[in-house]
């Protein structure tokens, strides 16, 4: 339900407009609308104080208003909450994702205070007069958002009973069986939805996942390669796309997705990790720290470049790792509170290769950076 006292996020490019709706929305008889002049400070504070509504323009002049929202419904504070859409033009990939995202609110042009007033009414009044069976869809895709699984579980199958054709539930229970890790009954809900509607973006999106989480990577690349191109602004479109293709070889449909995608949406984690990977596997490692930094705490960055150089000796390629770890320290520098963990896999890898003096040194390093570092002295005592 939105209440006059309910909550509502304005986010606009501009004080100007961000100011005629507020005053337009106040005038309505909601007092607390709180504005904002970019989508990277609504999310910010949206994470932290929970908004009932958000009215959003979808051209915001760094991060857009779709990846904004996109954004907010990941970060498991937010599962359906309605908003408003204000655009230039009602674009096809801009109604598709709308469409995927069960948004249906959208201001086209012409801003006046009247259009405004009339669509948030529209909004609030739709908002507040939900058949039962959408109330119940809501309750079930929220318990799974904030990971009530059970919950969730037994009130989608529930749903089904009732409304066995529903592409939506069957979605969403699709989703449930993803996150129990059962992909294979994931991918028949999936093939079920797109049976009951094959325009369905949605559900060919979570059966090319599908896909990709059973090991099929060159299908699912196949399909997300089609659907990235009918949704150039969905975010988990574009990553699926880009992991998809990397794991299937196909590194220039990889790079292409993942450009793409640092494009829209600066810090993407998924992006900096495929991106750093292409770059590990051409053997492009200047810069590969900086690649990583976009989406990365550094205690994240260097547990990931952990993972990679593991990786690489697993594969006989301990020279790779090697390589890999002194750029990283290169570029890390040994001021960095994590730069022992490199050191130490330095010396790991210079010990493998039968480079006992340079192992010595590394550890020492790591030991001299991080003092009770156990590891690293039971591996420099093995040595000496």
């Amino acid at each position: 339900m939105i209440e006059k006292s309910s909550p509502i996020a304005v986010i606009m490019p501009t004080q100007k407009q961000a100011d005629l709706f507020s005053s337009t929305i106040c005038s309505m008889g909601y007092k607390k609308v709180t504005t904002f002049l970019s989508c990277e400070e609504a999310y910010e504070v949206a994470v932290r104080q929970l908004f009932k509504c958000f009215v959003t323009q979808v051209e915001m002049p760094q991060q857009s208003g779709l990846v904004f929202m996109q954004k907010l419904r990941d970060s498991g504070n937010y599962g359906c909450e309605p908003h408003l859409f204000v655009c230039d033009a009602l674009e096809e990939s801009v109604a598709r994702i709308l469409h995927e995202y069960d948004l249906s609110y959208v201001l086209v042009k012409n801003v006046t205070k009247q259009t405004i007033t009339e669509k948030f009414k529209h909004l609030v009044t739709t908002e507040n007069s939900l058949s039962p069976i959408e109330l119940r869809y809501r309750e079930a895709h929220t318990a799974l958002v904030t990971n009530m699984i059970d919950m969730a579980e037994e009130l989608a199958t529930d749903l089904l009973r009732e409304e066995s054709n529903n592409d939506k539930v069957q979605v969403l229970l699709g989703d449930i069986r993803r996150k129990q890790g059962a992909p294979a009954a994931a991918a028949e809900l999936y093939r079920k939805a797109l049976h009951a509607n094959p325009k369905s973006l949605g559900a060919a999106h979570k059966h090319a996942i599908a896909l990709k989480a059973q090991g099929n990577f060159r299908e699912a690349a196949r399909v997300l390669d089609q659907l990235a191109l009918l949704n150039p602004y969905h975010l988990k479109i574009l990553e699926n796309a880009g992991l998809s293709c990397f794991e299937a070889n196909m590194i220039e449909a990889a790079k292409l997705h993942i450009s793409h995608l640092e494009k829209i949406d600066v810090t993407n984690k998924v992006a900096s990790e495929v991106h750093a990977e292409i770059q590990i596997k051409e053997g492009n490692l200047e810069h590969l720290v900086e690649t990583l930094r976009k989406g990365h705490t550094e205690e994240e960055l260097v547990r990931f470049l952990n993972n990679a150089g593991a990786k690489l000796s697993m594969n006989n390629d301990v020279e790779g790792a090697l390589k890999m770890y002194l750029t990283a320290i290169k570029e890390l520098g040994e001021k960095s509170k994590f730069s022992f963990a490199i050191f130490y896999n330095i010396g790991i890898a210079q010990k493998r290769l039968g480079n006992t003096e340079a192992a010595k040194k590394a550890l020492r390093k790591s030991i001299d950076l991080k003092p009770d570092f156990d590891k690293a002295k039971q591996s420099l005592a093995s040595l000496e």
